[in-house]
């Protein structure tokens, strides 16, 4: 099983998932299940954490290794169809800095904090 940690060594694990996902929901026999992925965050996860080979949370075996790290319950997976004539700007999500440690003035990079899935803001404002 892999780890749902963000060690640089676990990362692959998680690209690899992206892709076995992804080439799952392509295949048209698995339509119905696209469709629910798409309105149901905790059916996408579990099926991320199959096809990633993942634990989810609540599935964590008591005698797992302490490094094994499983999906937590509180992550939600938001599955959208690449459509650029469809409202994607419903998901936003802001990571805080550290308090603190904001950057000030031209200093501040807005992709390092606003995160989102809204098209025209991915191609201007990622390098």
């Amino acid at each position: 099983m892999n780890s749902w940690s963000t060690k640089n060594s676990d990362i692959p694990a998680r690209v690899k998932a992206t892709w076995k996902f992804c080439e799952y929901l392509d295949d048209p026999k698995h339509d119905d299940e696209r469709q629910l992925c798409k309105c149901d965050s905790d059916e996408a996860k579990k099926l991320f954490a199959k096809l990633g080979e993942f634990y989810l949370e609540k599935d964590l075996p008591p005698d797992a290794s302490p490094d094994m790290k499983p999906i937590p319950t509180t992550t939600e997976f938001r599955v959208y169809d690449d459509d650029p004539h469809k409202d994607r700007d419903s998901l936003v999500t802001i990571v805080l800095p550290n308090c603190g440690h904001l950057p000030t003035g031209n200093e501040f990079e807005a992709r390092n904090y606003y995160r989102c899935t809204y098209e025209p803001y991915v191609s201007v404002l990622q390098p």
